[in-house]
């Protein structure tokens, strides 16, 4: 994938990740106070990584490619891996019923930052056009 270089750099998985923990470390104080519910810390955390959608998705693809960081942070474990990238960048659609799987296919058919702004940034969109799209590739069989 070619990157326009008018762009800005976005930041990669492992610094959307240590950029999410470290917001994260500033409202534990909150939490241990019982500033907010525990049922609300995990939404705290994912939304506490403060990147847009296309960012988080395309961070969570970088880091389920890095095997160093799968090894480092969830002991070799690739579900385990899969799991933390949904409390840490998505548990705020995960918990309304949208899926990592969905995030990641999404990612894989437009790849490019401008994709999503083409369809602005709206799920509902990239998930229509990527309907459309397999639907053209396997039309329905006679009958």
């Amino acid at each position: 994938m070619l990157r326009n270089e008018s762009e800005p750099s976005l930041p990669t998985g492992r610094e959307l990740y240590e950029r999410a923990l470290l917001a994260f470390d500033d409202i534990q104080p909150v939490i241990d106070t019982g500033g907010l519910m525990e049922r609300d810390r995990h939404d705290a955390r994912s939304l506490a990584s403060r990147a847009n959608l296309y960012e988080r998705v395309q961070g969570a693809t970088q880091l389920l490619a890095d095997e160093d960081w799968i090894k480092t942070e969830c002991g070799g474990d690739r579900r385990a891996a899969w799991d933390l990238l949904e409390v840490v960048f998505f548990n705020d659609f995960i918990s309304t019923g949208g899926s990592l799987k969905c995030m990641l296919e999404l990612y894989a058919e437009f790849p490019t930052l401008e994709e999503w702004r083409q369809h602005q940034f709206n799920l509902g969109s990239l998930k229509r056009e990527y309907d459309r799209r397999r639907e053209a590739q396997c039309p329905p069989g006679p009958g």
